[in-house]
C-alpha cells in the first residue's frame, strides 16, 4: 500500500511539474525571451567602467556615478533608475513578486525554419539573471546605489524554451563548472566569453 502512494505521489509530482511547465508564455511577448533595452525602464550599463561592472557582479554595493560617469548619461540613468525601482516596487506591492534583476549576456537567434507545424520563436533572451536591490541614497532621488543581492540564475524560462522549440537539454552542472572559479571583479568580460 505504501509503495501504491509513493507511485501515485510521483505520478503527481510529475503532471504538477509538466502543468506548471505548459504556463509559461513562450512567445514575443515574455520579456525572459524577448529581451528589449528601452530607454525608460532598463539601464544599458555595457559602456560603464569594466572595473564598476565587476564590483557590481561580486556583489559590492556601486553608485551609480561609477556606473555613468559624464554628466548626461548619469542624469539619463537617475531617470530610468526611479522608473526601474517604481516597476519593481509595483510589482512586489501588486503581485507580490520580486522582478529586481540585473542580465548579463543574451542568448540570440532568429528562429528559423525548420520542419514541424511551426518555426521556433526567435530568441533574445537574458543568459544570467542576478537579484539586484537598487537604494536612493537621497530623498529626492537623484542617486542611487545598486548591488547584486544572490548567486546568478541561469534564466530558467530560456532553459524550458531551449528544450521545448529548440529540442535542446543543457546541462546546468557542465555551466557551473565553466563559472566556478571566474574571477568576475577584474574581468567580467572574461566569464563571458567563457
Amino acid at each position: 500500500m505504501t509503495s501504491q502512494l509513493r507511485d501515485l505521489a510521483d505520478v503527481l509530482q510529475g503532471k504538477a511539474e509538466e502543468w506548471a511547465k505548459e504556463l509559461i508564455q513562450l512567445d514575443s511577448r515574455n520579456s525572459l525571451l524577448n529581451f528589449r533595452i528601452t530607454k525608460t525602464a532598463t539601464l544599458d550599463l555595457a559602456s560603464s567602467p569594466e572595473r564598476a561592472v565587476g564590483r557590481l557582479l561580486s556583489g559590492d554595493a556601486v553608485r551609480l556615478r561609477e556606473l555613468f560617469g559624464d554628466e548626461q548619461g548619469y542624469r539619463e540613468a537617475c531617470t530610468r533608475t526611479r522608473n526601474v525601482v517604481r516597476r519593481i516596487r509595483s510589482f512586489s506591492e501588486e503581485q507580490g513578486v520580486d522582478v529586481g534583476r540585473l542580465v548579463f549576456g543574451r542568448v540570440s537567434s532568429d528562429g528559423g525554419k525548420r520542419g514541424g507545424a511551426r518555426a521556433p520563436i526567435a530568441l533574445r533572451a537574458p543568459l544570467l539573471l542576478y537579484q539586484i536591490a537598487i537604494q536612493a541614497r537621497t530623498a529626492a532621488e537623484n542617486d542611487f546605489s545598486l548591488q547584486v543581492t544572490a548567486e546568478p540564475e541561469l534564466n530558467p524560462v530560456l532553459l524550458h524554451c531551449l528544450e521545448r522549440e529548440y529540442g535542446v537539454r543543457v546541462d546546468t552542472a557542465v555551466l557551473d563548472e565553466l563559472t566556478n572559479g571566474a574571477d568576475i571583479e577584474s574581468s567580467p568580460r572574461g566569464l563571458a566569453e567563457r
